[in-house]
């Protein structure tokens, strides 16, 4: 609820009339302490250019999707990563799987391209 709370007082803050429209330095520091002192990683956790046999075309990705199968045993420590890669004719999605959300592997097609003449011809996506 702090959250909340503190979003909420600065956007009321933000709407009260100021003479030049600005946002006071406090009001910015008080809305972005809960963003700060993050832990990010030094590599991407998803190439842009990954190599997938037989998809090398590859050249951009972008909407990662992480999610778990519930009920599945076998799948406690196994997470799942979805992702649509770009190869400059059109979209395709992707799945690869990690048991520490750092190393992904099994990159694997789940979504190509549609037939010739289909409304997918341009690609699928999953996202």
């Amino acid at each position: 609820t702090k959250c909340y709370t503190n979003e909420w007082s600065i956007v009321k803050t933000m709407n009260e009339p100021n003479e030049d429209h600005t946002i006071d330095s406090a009001i910015i520091k008080q809305w972005s302490q809960s963003f700060r002192e993050w832990f990010y990683f030094p590599r991407n956790v998803i190439e842009a250019k990954p190599k997938i046999k037989g998809f090398e075309n590859i050249r951009m990705t972008d909407v990662p999707t992480i999610y778990q199968i519930p009920d599945e045993d076998a799948t406690r420590d196994r997470w799942f990563m979805s992702f649509v890669g770009f190869d400059g004719n059109g979209y395709q999605s992707f799945v690869v799987q990690s048991n520490n959300l750092v190393d992904w592997t099994e990159p694997r097609l789940a979504f190509g391209y549609g037939k010739n003449g289909d409304f997918d011809f341009g690609g699928r996506v999953l996202g």
